[in-house]
């Protein structure tokens, strides 16, 4: 990747994070495993890569697990890099962090039992109130965060990935850049399935436990996580 590349810089960490399910013998339950890759460029691309199994879970607890394990990758390289950009192909689990969570609060006087605007509670809240609490733990000062949608499944589909980019988060990427973040998502995608598929049964568990008290400062969640630009 050449030095014009907005998103591949040596002074960029990009991490993409992604999950895969598979069914269970018992109707409606799944387990699942959440992964994230974090990659500077071509030259670093196994910079550093984790995976989790979940047992007994749903589709939208894997993604937002694995952008968990992405923010937890990124809280390590805090100051070590001028940006680090958070990429996921589930695009519910993007706005709900970034977009809905917003009109969640206005919605609800408790952050612990918010709800949307027809008062459905918020589904999977405990997962999305611990991300938002490590995201606070990013400080902005020393690396500048960025989660996005990249669209899933698309490899080597450039214009695909580069139009829904632009749709969900207002920024436009060269074609080149749209075919790496094909090409990575589906690296993680891959990562992903075939743990899940391999791996003994009984093995590497995590337990989502929410933390015991709610993001309280949610000014400074919204100064790191508003901030939408590949800029200098």
């Amino acid at each position: 990747m050449n030095n014009k590349s907005q998103v591949f810089r040596d002074d960029v960490l990009n991490i993409f994070t992604d999950a895969s399910i598979k069914p269970l013998q018992v109707k409606n339950t799944w387990d699942g495993c959440s992964g994230a890759v974090s990659v500077i460029n071509e030259d670093k691309e196994d910079y550093d890569r984790r995976v989790v199994i979940i047992r007994n879970c749903t589709n939208n607890i894997a993604e937002l697990t694995a952008i968990e394990v992405g923010v937890d990758l990124a809280i390590d390289n805090i100051g070590k890099f001028s940006r680090i950009n958070l990429f996921s192909d589930s695009k519910i689990s993007v706005l709900g962090l970034r977009d809905w969570i917003w009109n969640w609060m206005n919605s609800s006087r408790d952050m612990r039992y918010m709800t949307t605007s027809s008062g459905t509670p918020i589904k999977n809240l405990n997962i999305i109130l611990n991300i938002i609490n490590k995201i606070l733990m990013i400080d902005p000062n020393l690396s500048q965060f960025n989660i996005y949608h990249c669209k899933g499944h698309a490899l080597g589909k450039g214009e695909l990935i580069q139009k829904t980019f632009y749709e969900v988060n207002k920024l436009k990427i060269s074609i080149e850049d749209a075919l790496e973040l094909g090409k990575y998502n589906d690296i993680v995608d891959n990562l992903t399935r075939d743990t899940l598929y391999h791996y003994p049964e009984g093995g590497l568990e995590m337990s989502v436990v929410p933390f015991s008290i709610h993001p309280t400062n949610m000014s400074l969640y919204k100064e790191i996580i508003g901030r939408r630009s590949f800029r200098w």
